[in-house]
């Protein structure tokens, strides 16, 4: 067994500064492309939305998922407003289901926020 995952690991370039990325190699079940995301906020204006939708929605992780050409995505991060009743959802939802992928914590997010207005 090899003491250093660096062999396995690639950093994948993503032009964009809301995502980092890193391609795991695996033998067994092909390339692994691994996404960290910080998705904008939404503030009520349609720059918000259109921000949101071209990072998520996905429009870039959907690219370097694409362009990466991996078998197997993984996107983790903070993505603000993925609440089922954030207006933001059904952008994030699309994603979610154009790329196969499953939502593990959504039940776990009622009433969680990392930051509030007071």
């Amino acid at each position: 067994m090899y003491k250093s995952l660096s062999l396995f690991i690639s950093v994948i370039h993503t032009g964009h500064p809301r995502l980092s990325a890193v391609a795991i190699v695996d033998s067994v079940c092909g390339p692994i492309l691994v996404v960290s995301a910080y998705l904008p906020t939404g503030y009520g204006d349609s720059d918000s939305a259109e921000d949101y939708v071209a990072t998520c929605a996905c429009t870039l992780i959907s690219a370097l998922y694409n362009d990466y050409d991996a078998v197997q995505l993984i996107v983790a991060g903070d993505f603000n407003n993925c609440q089922v009743v954030s207006r933001f959802f059904n952008a994030f939802k699309d994603f979610v289901d154009d790329n196969n992928l499953k939502l593990t914590d959504i039940n776990r997010l009622n009433d969680a926020f990392t930051y509030g207005h007071s």
